[in-house]
């Protein structure tokens, strides 16, 4: 009866021991997919769902990091006169053109062309394997894109700079390509330039 009633205790207590790993397997594998969710969270822009600033420069730092083999290029662009559309219509209507922007700018670049938003209306696409020159097609088919929108119309600005023909650092890369927007503005905005060859 001893021995009886001990091997009961003992294929309980397997059974108890198998439910609680059970159990203990499916909490790590919450645990492990909440993980994931707030590792992609912190990466991704809310209205847009691409990278954010952060992680899109992680990016570029990792490209960089790979050498001077894996040219690329980067397009810096921004909204002309953002600010006057959300006065003059409203943060949703600003809202609206991000959004719409989002769109159009997925559905212009290339499969292997990551875009991220590096703050507020300006948005930044890596562009691997290419030079300025190329990465100007790119370009020119998001701005040609924007340039048909409605209610509300808006434009875009548009800067590119190639790694490592114009830099050899993020920073100054970055730099190359803001320079190369500010160019675009000073030509009347809704255009693509480049700091010397467009």
């Amino acid at each position: 009866r001893l021995i009886e009633t001990a091997e009961k205790a003992s294929q309980k207590l397997h059974s108890v021991n198998e439910s609680m790993n059970l159990e203990i397997k499916k909490r790590t594998l919450e645990i492990e997919r909440i993980n994931e969710q707030l590792v992609h969270k912190s990466k991704t822009d809310q209205l847009t769902s691409f990278l954010n600033k952060a992680a899109i420069t992680e990016l570029i730092e990792e490209m960089i990091e790979k050498g001077s083999e894996n040219a690329f290029s980067i397009i810096i662009f921004d909204i002309d006169g953002f600010k006057s559309i959300n006065d003059s219509l409203g943060h949703i209507a600003g809202d609206k053109c991000l959004k719409k922007l989002s769109l159009i700018a997925t559905q212009s670049v290339r499969d292997i062309d990551v875009v991220g938003r590096y703050g507020g209306d300006e948005f930044l696409v890596v562009v691997p394997g290419t030079s300025a020159s190329q990465a100007r097609f790119i370009a020119e088919r998001i701005r040609k894109n924007v340039d048909r929108t409605e209610n509300p119309h808006f434009t875009v600005s548009m800067g590119i700079a190639a790694y490592p023909d114009d830099a050899v650092s993020i920073h100054s890369l970055i730099s190359a390509a803001d320079e190369a927007l500010y160019i675009s503005k000073e030509k009347g905005k809704n255009t693509v330039s480049h700091r010397q060859l467009f």
